[in-house]
């Protein structure tokens, strides 16, 4: 044992009733796992009963004491949220460690109203016009992917490029527009993006420094329902992600995808709550539905990682698979 240890273990003698074994019922570390710094103080999360809070043992070369202080709070990890106790252990409940969650909602400035957001769905050559019936055609079938309502935005066309809603659509060979369209057959490299207003209010979560956008698509993807597949499409998750970078949502540009920790650290587990487990004064679109990380799963890299909020699983599916997407940043 160092001489910290031995002295550190004096210490302890003049303040802890300790037992036959040289433990204390009110400490909940053995004096091997304090460390000391010259520079700062580190310590062990102890529970004590009788102060009826968290501190943590550490000792203060300024006195030459073994003390209580607070725990550091920057870059802290979410309160488990439990506050009840459990069967009588020593679980969740009974330590109640961590952070109280603690958001911001940004609305207003930058983070007020909506940002267009375009992501592309078709690239094709076979996509022709027709002005008296205002019908976009496709004879490679790839137009199922608009639906009617929809607003998209065509690039790449000599005399149809535009911002137009789709009166008729789900059908893979011809969509109907509202708009005017010119006459054109195919050969140009046509885009087509769908665009969506993308609400630019965001929540900081002030115990983590993240920066989450409070919306999320409703209707980018294959089925207009703003599920998006994890990659190799282009209106995957990803591409989303760029899209959502360029028009600059709540002012940024550095929107990303959360990783797996960093998105379950969005789940709530305070006792007695029911479905969707997630904080829904802040973030209530979509909350019950599954949410993908940008996490690759370890054992199978053909696979990532997602949370569903409403039954609190963690699993892994093929990156073919489609979930919802919401966006994270580190607030600098």
């Amino acid at each position: 044992m160092t001489d910290f240890g031995r002295r550190a273990g004096e210490m302890l003698k003049s303040v802890y009733d300790i037992d036959e074994d040289g433990r204390a019922d009110v400490i909940e570390a053995q004096i091997s796992d304090l460390d000391h710094n010259a520079q700062k103080i580190k310590g062990v999360v102890i529970n004590d009963a009788a102060k009826a809070d968290q501190k943590v043992l550490a000792y203060d070369s300024a006195s030459d004491r073994i003390v209580y202080i607070d725990p550091p709070v920057a870059g802290g990890l979410q309160v488990t949220g439990q506050t009840v106790q459990y069967d009588s252990e020593l679980d969740d409940g009974h330590y109640e460690l961590g952070l109280a969650r603690d958001y911001t909602l940004l609305n207003t400035g930058a983070y007020a109203g909506t940002s267009n957001v375009d992501l592309i769905h078709l690239t094709a050559s076979t996509i022709s016009f027709d002005s008296g019936t205002k019908e976009i055609r496709d004879s490679g079938t790839g137009l199922a992917l608009f639906k009617t309502g929809e607003t998209i935005v065509i690039t790449g066309d000599s005399d149809n490029n535009g911002t137009y809603t789709i009166a008729t659509g789900s059908v893979a060979a011809t969509i109907v527009v509202n708009e005017a369209l010119s006459d054109e057959g195919a050969g140009d490299s046509v885009t087509i993006a769908k665009r969506e207003a993308i609400d630019n209010a965001c929540v900081e979560d002030n115990n983590t420094g993240l920066m989450w956008t409070q919306d999320c698509p409703q209707v980018f993807g294959d089925g207009g329902d703003g599920l998006l597949i994890y990659t190799a499409q282009l209106y995957d998750a990803f591409q989303y992600c760029i899209a959502a970078r360029a028009a600059e949502i709540g002012g940024h540009t550095d929107w990303r995808l959360p990783n797996i920790t960093e998105l379950y650290g969005l789940v709530v587990h305070d006792a007695g709550i029911g479905s969707p487990y997630i904080d829904t004064d802040y973030f209530p679109a979509l909350a019950s539905a599954s949410y993908l990380s940008s996490t690759t799963r370890a054992s199978d890299d053909t696979r990532f990682l997602w949370v569903r909020f409403d039954d609190l699983t963690i699993s892994g599916s093929p990156k073919t698979g489609k979930y919802q997407v919401r966006l994270v940043r580190a607030v600098t």
